[in-house]
């Protein structure tokens, strides 16, 4: 497991986001082995962006 990817995937739960339904978004619910989720999807920034207002 990647553990940037998961610290990222963390992250965003500390800032209130929920799961997504997007495979390559980072808040998606599972990783498949060896895979590196490092940078945001648009669908993270938009979950960001929804709850922060910017």
């Amino acid at each position: 497991m990647d553990l940037e990817s998961v610290a990222v995937h963390e992250i965003g739960h500390l800032l209130g986001l929920d799961h997504s339904n997007v495979p390559a978004a980072s808040m998606y619910p599972t990783f498949i082995y060896g895979e590196r989720k490092r940078g945001l999807n648009a669908d993270d920034i938009q979950g960001i962006r929804a709850l922060y207002g910017f």
